[in-house]
């Protein structure tokens, strides 16, 4: 099978996202454009003083850690996105994984909008942060290399970047991973050498970010939790315990985009790695199938601390 066959066998929005990440990511790290460029700014987007720079509230959710998770983000967002969209039962309707995806990263960057002001210790500096940035002709995060541009103290840039959610990829994949325990929460999985529940791995991996990439990226990367979980509230646990309306069917148009020729899309194949069910076949029997069928993890722990710019 080419490599043509192979992409376009694939499930449309998983391959879609992952060519993203690796056509975002791939010439950032390689310094052949400058990452400010797509990283989420909020001084650049929310802004009357200029043009908005809408295109990073897309493109910071598809860049990739340096080194090893340039390879790994990937994979992850790849693996868990084709376990949801071609096996999961709540996804099933024409357009409705799309849908989840746009409604979690909305949350994400609603979320770090919010606690921009709060957390990050440069928040008195933001203004002169957001001027100075187009002096940077390279920015990375959880350790990507920064250059001082002028005034700018590295401390500075790394608290305002970092904790301002300027790249946001860990945050989708978590949402992703704690959406996919909660098609089998009950599902006996393995974490590394370890034996758990399905519900227990998105805090395993939260546990092992924190171990190895630090409080800040925990801090980000369970911004994921937050918004899978909101939108389980709405789509399943409201409509169904609290007899309110389900507030998560896909607009008309996203609908539209995806039915084709019109007839339910309940049956989808996409290629051999990932088989979809036939409409008699139970969603939990297909959970476990693809790359990594029990044993995983959100790749984040591969990008580093990210504390310090320049150094070892």
């Amino acid at each position: 099978m080419s490599f043509q066959e192979a992409f376009f066998s694939a499930p449309p929005v998983t391959r879609t996202i992952t060519a993203a990440a690796v056509l975002i990511s791939v010439p950032g790290h390689l310094e052949l454009y400058n990452l400010a460029w797509v990283v989420f700014f909020k001084d650049y987007v929310f802004t009357l003083q200029q043009l908005p720079q809408l295109w990073r509230t897309f493109t910071c959710f598809f860049i990739t850690g340096p080194s090893l998770g340039l390879i790994m983000d990937p994979f992850f967002l790849y693996h868990y996105s084709s376990q949801l969209e071609t096996g999961a039962a709540r996804f099933s309707a024409p357009g409705a994984y799309a849908f989840y995806l746009l409604f979690v990263a909305m949350v994400i960057l609603l979320l770090r909008f919010l606690e921009l002001s709060k957390i990050t210790p440069c928040a008195v500096q933001r203004s002169s942060f957001a001027k100075q940035i187009e002096r940077l002709w390279s920015v990375g995060m959880v350790g990507f290399r920064i250059e001082k541009a002028g005034d700018l103290d590295p401390v500075v840039l790394t608290g305002g970047i970092y904790l301002g959610g300027a790249v946001l990829l860990s945050a989708l994949n978590m949402a992703l991973i704690y959406t996919f325990a909660q098609e089998d929460p009950n599902r006996q999985v393995q974490f590394f050498i370890v034996q758990m529940p399905a519900k227990y791995l998105p805090y395993a991996s939260l546990a092992i970010t924190y171990l190895v990439a630090g409080p800040f990226q925990t801090m980000i990367q369970s911004t994921g939790i937050l918004a899978a979980h909101m939108y389980d509230f709405l789509d399943r646990v409201w409509p169904t315990y609290g007899g309110g309306q389900k507030y998560t069917t896909p607009p008309l148009f996203i609908q539209k985009l995806f039915t084709g020729t019109g007839q339910p899309q309940t049956n989808r194949a996409y290629g051999t790695a990932f088989a979809s069910r036939s409409a008699n076949q139970p969603a939990a029997q297909n959970q476990g199938s693809g790359p990594l069928p029990n044993s995983w993890t959100s790749g984040s722990a591969w990008s580093g601390s990210g504390r310090r710019l320049g150094g070892d």
